[in-house]
């Protein structure tokens, strides 16, 4: 790939895409250029390499090879982009749409290259390409949000991070074990990277979150005193830990369908945020948990 044009009458214009191209010719006009006894000292050892291939190995090589000329520029591969996908706005969305854009294509293009995977893929469809694309464009809608595609596995020394933190507390004083504490504060983590990163990048606004969280503490707050009021009255049996550990249940039951926006339907974002709500005790009058 270049951005200069390539000439027409050029070897290398043989190995261009279209009508002109010509593999066999290049063969041979490179041949009689790495068989050159007089040729340049600084190429000589590699065109011996390739004169000491087979005859059918550099007829593949060369026929291996296409040229792609006029190639546009670093400096253009942006608004190239955007033309295409259809992004007009230059702001921070549309750099986040990109950026996401090319690590997407980044993976695929590192898998198709990896020729120790026996089931790498080949190719990428156009219609997987438009697919990924409407994907991505999806997340920035004013119904939706961007979120990870995949949350990476929290490991032990930043689940003890948060050792002491309020939640975690009162999550053991309801005698969840350390696999649920580990899950829990997976979700609180997740929950609370993906908050902090849509009120940076100005995805929402703090109203908007204020609405959401209402939501979710008037769940817990019915649920609370209708199984609080029932264990005070005897008819929830004696343990208090087994009562908590059932408000933590059917809250995180009651908040599953709640969503900050239409389109953004993963449940843990809820399930963090209380969590996130609960950490807040010591700071608030009645607090959550």
């Amino acid at each position: 790939m270049t951005t200069q044009k390539v000439p027409d009458d050029s070897v290398l214009a043989k190995l261009k895409t279209g009508p002109g191209r010509d593999p066999a010719g290049a063969l041979a006009a490179l041949e009689a250029v790495a068989g050159d006894a007089d040729g340049a000292k600084a190429t000589r050892d590699w065109r011996a390499r390739f004169m000491a291939c087979t005859a059918p190995t550099r007829a593949a090589l060369v026929g291996a090879i296409t040229l792609d000329d006029q190639a546009p520029r670093v400096s253009e591969v942006d608004s190239t982009l955007r033309e295409v996908i259809g992004i007009w706005k230059s702001d921070e969305q549309g750099r986040e749409i990109l950026d996401e854009l090319r690590g997407w294509w980044w993976s695929q293009s590192k898998g198709m290259l990896d020729h120790a995977d026996r089931k790498r893929r080949h190719t990428i469809t156009a219609d997987e390409l438009r697919a990924q694309i409407d994907y991505v464009l999806s997340k920035y809608t004013a119904a939706s949000l961007p979120v990870s595609d995949l949350l990476a596995e929290l490991t032990q020394a930043e689940a003890t991070a948060y050792a002491d933190r309020v939640f975690v507390e009162q999550l053991r004083w309801i005698g969840l074990g350390p696999r649920s504490l580990h899950a829990h504060i997976a979700e609180y983590h997740h929950a609370w990277a993906h908050r902090s990163m849509w009120l940076y990048r100005n995805h929402v606004c703090g109203s908007e979150l204020n609405q959401f969280e209402t939501q979710l503490r008037q769940e817990w707050k019915l649920i609370h005193a209708k199984l609080a009021d029932r264990f005070d009255r005897g008819r929830a049996g004696p343990d208090p830990e087994t009562v908590g550990e059932d408000i933590l249940d059917a809250t995180m039951e009651a908040v599953r369908e709640i969503r900050l926006r239409p389109n953004v339907d993963k449940r843990w974002i809820a399930r963090g945020t209380l969590h996130a709500l609960a950490d807040s005790a010591r700071q608030e009058e009645k607090p959550l948990g």
